[in-house]
């Protein structure tokens, strides 16, 4: 094999490296955007909490995802009187967002969509 073009697969395996995704900051990072996001949705319900309007009821949900794997997301259901409002991340990879969550109720469902 030529040295040139020993060298020149080289540079190129070298760019794909440099090129590939850290999945597991991309896991952290999205993680890390849920835990803002429930805690903005906590923060406006703090008063109506606070009173004994709402309650909020915090857990974690299990998510498997191609390339980032296994990964604990926080999730929030807000009990008013007899009825449930669930906010739920459904996933970091979603075909025209980077991240969408579901609020929900036995009403209806909203998908809520990070921009790319």
């Amino acid at each position: 094999m030529s040295d040139n073009l020993y060298d020149f697969l080289k540079k190129k395996k070298t760019e794909y490296n440099q090129e590939q995704m850290d999945w597991n900051k991309v896991k952290e990072e999205w993680v890390q955007q849920l835990v803002v996001f429930m805690d903005t949705i906590k923060n406006w319900l703090k008063q109506p909490k606070e009173e004994g309007l709402i309650e909020i009821i915090e857990r974690e949900l299990e998510i498997s995802e191609e390339h980032i794997g296994k990964y604990k997301a926080p999730t929030l259901e807000l009990v008013i009187g007899t009825e449930a409002i669930k906010i739920t991340p459904i996933g970091r990879f979603i075909i025209g967002a980077s991240g969408r969550v579901d609020i929900s109720s036995y009403i209806n469902r909203f998908n809520v969509f990070s921009p790319l």
